[in-house]
């Protein structure tokens, strides 16, 4: 049997197996050009050449370690790098740990390439499927960032004060806006568990099934308030008065009974009329505040990551649901 491929299929083929992009061509030429001029005679000339043109290329701001690494290990005096295949490519994610410093272990983990720093370090590994995953371990025991099948995930478990620096040193998703979105939550067993061979759906069915016999015991449904300052048009402090109803789940989502009772305007000693929008306060605004400040509470269940004001929640992609009732303080 004959196969035959159209002309515009081959361009595509040939295309997947060329290393690298149109613009890390333009930009590995430019660095040929200017090591032929002897101007890059050191790894330092090298990044900082990269860091100087990355903005004209639009290159992420942690990709100049990547970069420099990956020149270095491609160079070719001819530069010739439209030739360089995939095959043909000596890829820093392959090579044994370089020891750097913490500080700069972001531009490491951002690219995944492994390092080794101070009682922090990266590498790959399979899980006993034979799955390839990133590891960041803290004290070469704590799985803080993990990176399995295009899905990043992070420990909620700070541990300690110098394991906490260390995420920050470490975070992929730092200079990422889009990926910082999408990181998942996940507790040191769910770490373990998707080390151990657990799959991204496996990690979700855990959550659900551990969100009601476990977020009850960690959450208070005792009613009690919520702080918020510069919530209205004035800089000052409110207080929302709520009480967790109930903790439940329904079908394949974890749901949360919220009964909040109103808003205190501290400063003025009167309370706030925000189902009518009064002092700029809506009913939207205080829901917000309190999806943020449950979602942190509950960041065992809830899934993706959740900014503090909750101004990232999705329904679609968090794990739990928030049910508001609103009451009338005199009802209670």
């Amino acid at each position: 049997m004959k196969y035959i491929i159209s002309e515009i299929q081959l361009r595509l083929l040939e295309q997947e197996e060329k290393a690298l992009s149109p613009v890390e061509l333009v930009l590995f030429k430019k660095l040929n050009q200017e090591k032929d001029k002897g101007k890059l005679k050191t790894k330092g000339d090298i990044k900082d050449y990269i860091k100087k043109l990355g903005p004209y290329l639009e290159l992420p701001e942690a990709s100049v370690i990547y970069y420099t690494e990956l020149f270095r290990n491609n160079y070719r005096k001819d530069g010739n790098y439209d030739e360089l295949t995939k095959a043909d490519l000596v890829d820093p994610k392959d090579l044994p740990g370089k020891r750097i410093s913490n500080p700069m272990a972001v531009q490491y983990t951002s690219y995944q390439i492994p390092f080794r720093g101070s009682n922090l370090e990266g590498f790959w590994r399979t899980d006993p499927k034979g799955v390839k995953m990133y590891v960041v371990l803290s004290y070469g025991w704590y799985p803080v960032y993990l990176l399995k099948e295009g899905i990043w995930y992070e420990v909620v478990a700070r541990y300690s004060s110098s394991t906490g620096r260390q995420m920050s040193n470490a975070a992929p998703f730092r200079y990422s806006e889009k990926l910082d979105a999408n990181v998942y939550w996940a507790t040191p067993d769910e770490m373990k568990m998707l080390m151990r061979g657990a799959t991204h759906e496996e990690f979700l069915k855990n959550k659900l099934e551990t969100f009601e016999k476990k977020a009850s015991e960690e959450i208070s449904q005792r009613k009690r308030s919520l702080t918020s300052y510069g919530f209205g048009p004035d800089y000052h402090k409110y207080k929302i008065k709520f009480k967790i109803k109930n903790l439940r789940k329904e079908g394949d989502r974890g749901v949360v009974d919220v009964d909040i009772y109103g808003v205190f305007d501290e400063r003025n000693n009167v309370d706030v009329d925000y189902l009518n929008n009064q002092q700029g306060i809506s009913k939207e605004m205080v829901e917000q505040k309190l999806r943020g400040k449950l979602g942190r509470e509950l960041e065992n269940y809830i899934g993706q990551f959740l900014h503090y004001y909750g101004t990232n929640y999705d329904p679609n992609k968090h794990l739990i649901d928030f049910n508001f009732e609103h009451i009338s303080e005199t009802s209670k």
